[in-house]
């Protein structure tokens, strides 16, 4: 078997699992990172077999007397050789109650094309060896003293500019240069893909549509940086390789119709993976470009975000104590509301908070209500439920966003959606400290896609803010 045969199915082992579903709508429609310090909590990370979405189960025991506060991401996490090394680009806070232990799905993006997944149940790489990456600075370049080698072949750019990286890296000798411009990569490339509006084979289906651009685009950047190519008869190749074995009939028997369906369905995809990847900054833009993202999607109206309902239930000790509706018409990535509150609570005392009944309301300017769907976030437990919206919850009083004050989240198994995914909890307490007497707040964020057949998708938000007072 010859190297590139060989490269050819590992590709086609690791891509299997999105290939499978490509197929059903192509065919029949300079800072280093560093490692994680040790510490009395005992880490045990298993591999799921996925190679993008939910890749890690991560189980954290505290056998110590306190709480602990971990973070959840971002992490690089090295191969162990025989699998491929993940990103987790995101990640919140999570407390591990003394004496108990919780289990995190960590959600995050293959780095290595040619290496299968760690199969599901199996062990990771020790947690204790996983990389926090360093952030990438503005003046950052390649050196070889951090294991960069001049490689003129190397034609993607230093992460967020147009600067040729022009070096290789060998990620397995310097896996916090690695953490360090994948981390700035696939954030890029996530920011870009979460503009909405592409137009592909997926776009009936726009969460799968995000995972496969991501890691698609993410695995071009990945290749170049060791050095390697991984370009469209390598995507086209595997494709046919899954389509085979899938249904058990060769590409070649295919009706022509059918393998022009299924080769436009693939320059499809490729031409997005460029554009997301020159508009991301990740590869270079070449004069003869011609890639134009969402295929001229200005000529599309986007959806329009109108209002958001919902309700607020506040339970202590079990006992529901107050009903909050929550209505506002004006909802964007800015827009915040502020429900009147008159619950009062004293220091030490704690509430579950339960969101319900949410109702977002979009349109199409040209083709009447647009469809509201999960926006799902990349890293961070209980942040997507099987509900039309993602709650995202302030975390502690130093969040940068100023999301709560004098408040903080409480372990608890009620939290996150529920089974039906119509109804999201979380406990929160109340610490008052110092001398001052501002009242606490505690605030969350609701999110959903908007998207129309004939309408661009859009990003809908509304921040919504507690007020309580205390006794």
């Amino acid at each position: 078997m010859t190297p590139s045969s060989t490269r050819l199915i590992n590709i086609m082992h690791v891509s299997a699992s999105w290939l499978s579903a490509i197929l059903v709508f192509l065919t029949f429609n300079i800072q280093p990172g560093y490692s994680q310090n040790t510490t009395p909590l005992v880490y045990k990370a298993t591999g799921t077999g996925r190679t993008t979405g939910h890749i890690i189960t991560l189980t954290i025991s505290n056998p110590t007397d306190n709480d602990a506060t971990v973070d959840s991401g971002p992490f690089y996490v090295p191969s162990t050789g025989r699998y491929q090394p993940y990103i987790i680009p995101y990640g919140e806070p999570v407390t591990v109650p003394a004496g108990e232990q919780v289990t995190l799905p960590l959600s995050g993006y293959c780095t290595d094309v040619h290496k299968p997944p760690v199969p599901s149940g199996d062990d990771v790489l020790s947690f204790d060896e996983w990389i926090r990456p360093g952030i990438l600075s503005n003046d950052w370049i390649p050196s070889r003293d951090f294991g960069w080698e001049p490689d003129e072949t190397v034609q993607v750019t230093i992460p967020g500019t147009e600067r040729l990286l022009g070096h290789r890296l060998d990620e397995g000798s310097a896996p916090d240069q690695a953490g360090l411009i994948y981390l700035e990569a696939i954030r890029l490339i996530g920011e870009i893909v979460d503009e909405g509006g592409f137009s592909t084979p997926f776009s009936g289906n726009p969460e799968k549509e995000r995972e496969a651009i991501i890691q698609q685009t993410f695995w071009i950047y990945t290749t170049a940086v060791r050095g390697e190519t991984y370009e469209k008869p390598d995507f086209a190749q595997s494709t046919y390789n899954q389509f085979e074995t899938s249904t058990h009939r060769p590409v070649s028997s295919l009706p022509q119709r059918d393998k022009d369906k299924l080769d436009q369905g693939i320059d499809d995809f490729w031409n997005t993976f460029q554009a997301v990847g020159v508009e991301a900054k990740i590869l270079p833009r070449q004069p003869s470009d011609e890639y134009v993202l969402i295929n001229a999607s200005s000529s599309r109206p986007q959806c329009q975000c109108d209002s958001l309902k919902l309700e607020v239930l506040l339970f202590d000790g079990g006992e529901c104590v107050d009903t909050i509706p929550v209505h506002t018409d004006k909802v964007s990535v800015t827009a915040s509301v502020k429900p009147d509150i008159s619950h009062e609570v004293a220091s030490g005392d704690s509430l579950e908070v339960v969101i319900r009944n949410i109702q977002f309301s979009c349109h199409c300017p040209d083709a009447g209500a647009c469809t509201p769907y999960p926006m799902k976030r990349t890293g961070g437990p209980d942040t997507t439920g099987t509900s039309s919206a993602t709650i995202e919850w302030g975390e502690n009083d130093a969040d940068a966003s100023n999301d709560n004050f004098h408040c903080q989240r409480l372990a608890s198994e009620s939290n996150g959606w529920n089974e039906d995914g119509d109804e999201y909890s979380m406990k929160i307490g109340f610490s008052r400290f110092g001398n001052r007497e501002d009242n606490p707040y505690q605030c969350f964020q609701v999110k959903v896609w908007c998207v129309q057949s004939d309408c661009r998708r859009n990003r809908c938000a509304v921040k919504v803010c507690l007020p309580f007072k205390w006794e």
